[in-house]
């Protein structure tokens, strides 16, 4: 999911002496950001997307065989399909366009495929088994080289087809690219809609595709910068439940949630610490957002920034002993590292008026 974290450019160039007067002022802006924001979500959003990647790689992935009786729920070279094509590094094979279907390996004559100029094949199918569940088989082909890269065996519930399908494109990515999948990850994503006189807001969790999507948290309030646990079973996001901003961390397979963070003035910002036991946020509990860290084990909060510039966005280095932030304090915002005991924060970028929102790579 894609953290929302708004920060007012003018209140970043220079914050005002009185504390106060900078958090009404930030909060107003806020304020008005959020209600722009909810009265354009009546607007209908479409994307149009006219072309993937230039030298996408030609693949073919053939609709699956069943076996076993039945149709199953899923159309799982299609899913595959489209999980490939979606990364632009793939141009799959429209099926009317195929000269033969084959479903098993020993089924594959790669003459016809390089008549086709296909790269890659995809055969597979699903076998319903007595106890209800399926076993999807699968087998990917370089064409050109006349070699079989991987020829699997899959179980699965019913239920579970989509993921399953997910899971064998992830397999597919990282053989032919060398870097791993993430078709089977999740999205989080907030959702605005007005319902009667009122606005309904809700937290979602979908497959990465946008299917299969779950209502984590409904509410009247506006809800912003969901982030996921490194274990993917909590989200953490900032609720303005009550006019007042709190930060809540809630487990997936239970609904069980706890308020984090509800301190007056703004709690904004979360992010998980690569272990997953702490969480960095920004705080103006003091008057002024600076950056802390909460220990979820013993709800220790430690201040670690101390500027009259607003610190927020928050963003833990991947070894867990730096946080990444954006400043203000140099009289414009720029990114800003130390260490997470504390210390003297350097500045790390220099180009530019504005630099904001660090994300470092794994």
């Amino acid at each position: 999911g894609k953290q929302m974290n708004i920060v007012p450019p003018a209140i970043l160039r220079r914050s005002s002496s009185n504390p106060l007067v900078t958090m009404k002022i930030f909060l107003r802006f806020l304020f008005i950001i959020l209600t722009g924001l909810a009265g354009t979500a009546q607007a209908r959003l479409t994307i149009e997307i006219v072309g993937g990647q230039e030298g996408a790689q030609p693949i073919a992935v053939v609709p699956f065989g069943v076996e076993g009786g039945g149709v199953p729920p899923e159309d799982l070279a299609n899913v595959i399909a489209n999980d490939l094509a979606r990364t632009g590094r793939f141009k799959p094979m429209p099926p009317q366009d195929m000269l033969t279907r084959p479903y098993a390996a020993d089924q594959v004559d790669l003459r016809d495929w390089r008549l086709l100029a296909m790269d890659n094949l995809v055969v597979g199918q699903v076998r319903r088994r007595s106890d209800g569940y399926y076993e999807v088989d699968f087998a990917l082909f370089d064409v050109y080289r006349g070699e079989q890269l991987a020829n699997m065996s899959l179980p699965s519930s019913p239920a579970d087809l989509r993921h399953t399908a997910h899971r064998i494109a992830d397999i597919i990515y990282e053989q032919l690219t060398g870097t791993p999948g993430a078709f089977t990850s999740r999205l989080a994503y907030v959702t605005s809609e007005w319902v009667g006189d009122g606005q309904k807001v809700t937290l979602r969790v979908a497959d990465s595709d946008g299917f299969n999507p779950q209502t984590i948290v409904s509410s009247k309030d506006p809800i912003l910068s969901p982030a996921w646990s490194p274990d993917g079973r909590r989200l953490a996001y900032v609720s303005f439940e009550n006019r007042q901003t709190a930060i809540f961390v809630q487990e997936l397979a239970t609904g069980r949630r706890d308020r984090v963070a509800s301190h007056p003035g703004l709690n904004s910002s979360p992010a998980w610490s690569p272990d997953g036991g702490r969480l960095a946020m920004t705080l103006s509990r003091d008057g002024n957002p600076e950056i802390y860290i909460l220990d979820l084990s013993t709800r220790a909060l430690t201040r670690l920034t101390d500027s009259p510039g607003i610190d927020t966005e928050p963003a833990w280095s991947p070894d867990g002993q730096e946080i990444f932030f954006t400043s203000g304090r140099g009289g414009n915002p720029q990114i800003y590292r130390m260490p997470v005991t504390g210390g003297e924060a350097t500045r790390v970028t220099f180009k530019h008026d504005y630099n904001g929102r660090p994300s470092l790579t794994p």
